[in-house]
């Protein structure tokens, strides 16, 4: 949902239109993680 924002700041900082910076490309996970999974990642 931020990808419109970050394509903008991405412009901002080089001074371009948004147009040329574009817009990422979402992807699925990989691996789908569980929330206990991604908790034990902190230790």
């Amino acid at each position: 949902m931020c990808g419109l924002t970050v394509s903008q700041l991405i412009a901002d900082k080089r001074g371009v239109p948004v147009d040329e910076v574009g817009y990422y490309q979402v992807r699925m996970p990989i691996k789908p993680l569980t929330l206990g999974e991604l908790a034990d990642t902190a230790e």
